[in-house]
């Protein structure tokens, strides 16, 4: 008969605690004391989940360790006290308590509260007592100064990597506002509108219809690395290669002849913004099926086919010249 993963667990933290020797995901030998170590995070108030990301152990054996300890089930002591906690909030809430962590490190290392009032360097000025921050996007160039609510807090990421981040948790604030980044992403979205539409647009069609695809490379360089390896996007991009650029590069529009170019500040397509388009809209959106036009001309087109599209245009004419004898 079939085991549960429980049962094997349980089988497998047995022979753990006769050996003495507990294994990580990797099969390495875990150099604590690890059931101390789950008992006295439990009592800390730390979940299952953030026990199995400090001890690198899978969820599963991190059970069977409380089961043997007698301490399953929800842990009762994430719903201590504020006063009772270390840092007076559960490792459950990560940002707040990854926040209050950082502070306290940093007050033990230097010896004032990262809250003190203080002048920074010129190209990162802030002063919490006046409430004003130098933004440092390259249209206000450090010179720009915007009070707190202007700018994002420090987010988790900023407090698991302090020594990365100093500047920012220093101020409490990132250096851009929320609007000055959320226009700088506009404008490399629009610099490169290729690769936008096809991560934002096409990607999304070939999930829904079920058609192949790449697998892309994240992290730092994974955008570069795409543009220049991605073979579905280098196919997607063929699309662009008889498109006309006016004097700003930005592309042309072959039906309406107008720029195409996504509007900032506006939620959802405006008329200029560029978009892909199925030529024959009953087929899927495979790449000989497709070209790049305007909001306004693929709105306009609907879901009409070619031969619908000529018999439109003929009538139109008809009601031109008509129009033009008035």
């Amino acid at each position: 008969m079939a085991l549960t993963t429980a049962e094997l667990s349980d089988k497998r933290v047995n022979r753990y605690f006769k050996t003495g020797v507990f294994l990580d995901k990797e099969n390495q030998p875990i150099p604590i004391d690890v059931p101390a170590k789950v008992k006295e995070m439990y009592e800390e108030g730390i979940t299952q989940r953030h026990m199995m990301d400090k001890l690198n152990m899978a969820q599963h054996i991190i059970s069977a360790i409380r089961r043997r300890l007698g301490i399953d089930g929800r842990n009762p002591n994430t719903k201590k006290d504020p006063s009772e906690l270390k840092y007076g909030v559960s490792p459950s809430d990560t940002k707040e308590y990854n926040k209050r962590r950082h502070a306290a490190g940093f007050k033990a290392k230097h010896g004032y509260s990262i809250d003190t009032p203080r002048t920074g360097m010129r190209d990162s000025f802030f002063d919490k007592d006046m409430d004003l921050y130098a933004c440092s996007c390259r249209y206000c160039n450090n010179e720009m100064l915007w009070p707190a609510k202007y700018f994002s807090e420090p987010s988790a990421v900023h407090y698991r990597k302090p020594k990365k981040y100093k500047g920012v948790l220093e101020r409490g604030r990132k250096h851009r506002t929320v609007t000055c980044e959320s226009y700088a992403l506009f404008e490399k979205q629009n610099e490169n509108i290729p690769y936008y539409l096809y991560i934002h647009k096409y990607r999304d069609y070939c999930s829904i219809e079920g058609l192949p695809l790449s697998e892309l490379k994240l992290g730092r360089y994974g955008k570069k690395w795409n543009m220049k390896n991605d073979p579905l996007f280098l196919e997607f991009k063929k699309l662009f290669k008889n498109l006309k650029r006016d004097e700003n590069g930005i592309y042309i529009c072959p039906v309406y002849k107008t720029p195409m170019k996504r509007a900032f500040g506006v939620v959802g397509h405006t008329p200029t913004s560029p978009s892909v388009d199925r030529i024959d809209s009953s087929r899927p959106h495979t790449i000989d099926n497709l070209q790049i036009i305007s909001w306004a001309a693929n709105n306009h087109k609907g879901n009409a086919t070619l031969d619908e599209m000529i018999l439109q245009g003929e009538h139109a004419k008809r009601l031109k010249e008509i129009k033009a004898k008035l």
